[in-house]
């Protein structure tokens, strides 16, 4: 494959934060920061996997300091987990650099790749991301979704019934046929897929994808 410019210089942003991250005494957090920079003032608009690479780091730190996760040993253990694969990554195969960002779409679900837990908490953590993600995709549906299915999904993720939150925002998404990001969706698909839940991944696929 002939990588042309943007992408060769998308990877060589993503190869130096990587090693940086895995260097002695790193901090992934900052890097993850400096990575987006990087990406952001450079590839973003240009390479293939800009705007992949981006979201990439934004969703590693995010792991740090978002509210509903907030979990800096977590944003740490996965950093570098994302830098290792990277770099282990062959850039001259489209194919092989499709994968990576496809499967890092979501960080937080690897979780379940790593050996070990970090202080036993990581489940907290996890289903504090399922929340995140269902009231994300609530906001994305915004004004379409009819305010007492908003409530009652709500109302289950207060409650920490995410299955029931899951099951029920993917069936009213799908029986009104209410758009939502393709990213949300297959995001969305891969929380029911790990929760199992076979009746939330038939109706998602059936929701309709905006833009």
């Amino acid at each position: 494959m002939i990588v042309v410019e943007p992408d060769r210089a998308l990877y060589q942003v993503m190869t130096g934060i990587s090693e940086r991250v895995l260097a002695p005494a790193s901090d992934p957090y900052e890097l993850g920061l400096d990575a987006m920079g990087e990406i952001v003032h450079g590839v973003i608009d240009t390479a293939e996997h800009g705007a992949g690479a981006y979201i990439l780091w934004a969703e590693l730190t995010d792991v740090a300091d978002h509210p509903r996760i907030a979990s800096p040993q977590w944003c740490v253990a996965l950093t570098r987990l994302a830098a290792g694969e990277w770099l282990a990554v062959d850039a001259t195969r489209r194919d092989a650099v499709v994968e990576y960002f496809d499967r890092w779409q979501d960080p937080m679900l690897r979780t379940q790749d790593l050996p070990d837990e970090p202080d036993g908490r990581w489940r907290t953590e996890y289903f504090a991301y399922l929340e995140r993600t269902i009231r994300d995709v609530l906001g994305a549906a915004g004004g379409l979704l009819a305010p007492v299915d908003a409530q009652i999904a709500g109302g289950y993720l207060d409650d920490g019934d995410y299955g029931l939150a899951l099951d029920y925002v993917a069936l009213v998404l799908c029986e009104y046929e209410i758009p939502i990001p393709d990213r949300m969706r297959k995001r969305l698909g891969r929380i029911a897929d790990l929760m199992s839940s076979d009746q939330a991944s038939r109706d998602i696929t059936q929701i309709p994808v905006v833009g």
